[in-house]
């Protein structure tokens, strides 16, 4: 199981993406988030874009993943907590 606590989302128009960066927990498998609360809430994602590392450590800090646009506002994922069950 993944999950990820959103920090920060936006929608980045020449890309036609939703950026969402937020602390992880677990390793993401699967191509489908949803929210925690509201699984019929689902998002779908494009691509991880970016990882930042501590120094020495291996545990991941926050991730930055790409999502397809649908149905609702970037700005609305913000204090949620999206899962994936893959």
């Amino acid at each position: 199981m993944f999950s990820i606590e959103v920090k920060t989302a936006f929608y980045i128009r020449v890309a036609n993406i939703v950026a969402i960066e937020g602390k992880p927990n677990g390793s993401l498998q699967g191509k489908v988030l949803h929210d925690e609360t509201d699984i019929s809430r689902s998002y779908f994602v494009k691509g991880v874009a970016l990882v930042n590392r501590q120094e020495y450590i291996s545990l991941t800090e926050s991730i930055t993943i790409q999502l397809e646009p649908g149905d609702y506002i970037a700005e609305d994922l913000i204090g949620k907590r999206l899962v994936s069950y893959d």
